[in-house]
């Protein structure tokens, strides 16, 4: 199972938003053992519209499991409010690990 973090990122002074969510994951070569890499891919909250993580998100946990094939799959619940109401309001985002990066397999619907 890779070692995986969950990470969220502003640029700048901060305002109450977010301008990146990222997932880092450690991988090693099979050939190497202690010899992996670490890797990353970025869900820009201004592609929000792709990926459904906007600025208002923050990543509040996630839980590692094997997939069928073998490959690692998430689920990571993430504050759609963070910085709003100040009430949080959670939402779960289910992904799976594939080739070189992370696919959302199902996330909710957009309340815009």
């Amino acid at each position: 199972m890779p070692e995986t973090l969950l990470v969220d990122l502003k640029a700048g002074p901060y305002d109450g938003t977010i301008d990146v969510h990222l997932i880092y994951w450690w991988e090693e070569e099979p050939s190497a053992r202690g010899n992996g890499r670490l890797k990353y891919q970025a869900f820009y909250s201004a592609e929000a519209q792709i990926h459904g993580l906007g600025s208002t998100h923050q990543a509040l946990s996630g839980r590692l499991a094997l997939c069928p094939e073998g490959g690692a799959e998430m689920a990571a619940v993430y504050d759609s409010a963070f910085s709003g109401s100040g009430s949080p309001r959670p939402e779960l985002y289910l992904l799976r690990r594939q080739d070189d990066g992370w696919q959302i397999l199902w996330r909710p619907l957009s309340r815009e």
